[in-house]
């Protein structure tokens, strides 16, 4: 291939990739017109799981600032709120022991909640529900497999959340 086809071809292929940019972040539509940082407070928790609401609302922080769509901002200075509210934090067992059905060997561990997204572009707030999910094994200490796997659906959940208001679907 001589000089002159291979600088057409590098001509040809420039334009046809130039229709196809990519913009780091999601893309909110209409309900994020003008909306540019978010504030996150902590979250409230209706369940009696202890230590819960620092984790979630650290791993929302975490995915918005991840996802680039919207800043995270304190109160005064952010154009949007994120409200969540923890409902429940549900314990079902997916797997027995090998060799006695009565026993657990794994469960799934589902967080769920509600969420508010209101902005002040006289949008009319966004409002849904969304799920964290993991699963994790019962080991020599349930308790600790259990800690962490909250941590595991926190970050699930904290993913769900920002992806629905972030992308609008």
């Amino acid at each position: 291939m001589n000089t002159k086809h291979t600088l057409s071809f590098i001509a040809a292929a420039s334009l046809l990739l130039a229709g196809c940019a990519y913009k780091v972040g999601s893309i909110g539509g209409e309900q994020l017109a003008g909306v540019t940082s978010v504030y996150v407070p902590v979250i409230k928790n209706d369940t009696y799981e202890p230590g819960v609401s620092v984790m979630i609302t650290n791993s929302i922080i975490q995915r918005l600032h991840n996802d680039g769509t919207l800043e995270v901002k304190r109160k005064g200075d952010a154009d949007s709120e994120l409200d969540v509210r923890l409902l429940r934090v549900e314990r079902r067992a997916t797997r027995s022991v090998r060799n006695d059905t009565r026993l657990v060997a794994e469960y799934r561990l589902v967080l769920v909640a509600n969420y508010t997204f209101t902005s002040r572009n006289g949008k009319p707030p966004v409002i849904g529900e969304a799920e964290g999910r993991t699963e994790f094994f019962v080991g020599a200490d349930m308790q600790e497999g259990e800690r962490q796997a909250i941590g595991m659906a926190a970050d699930d959940l904290a993913k769900n959340i920002v992806e629905k208001i972030t992308e609008n679907w």
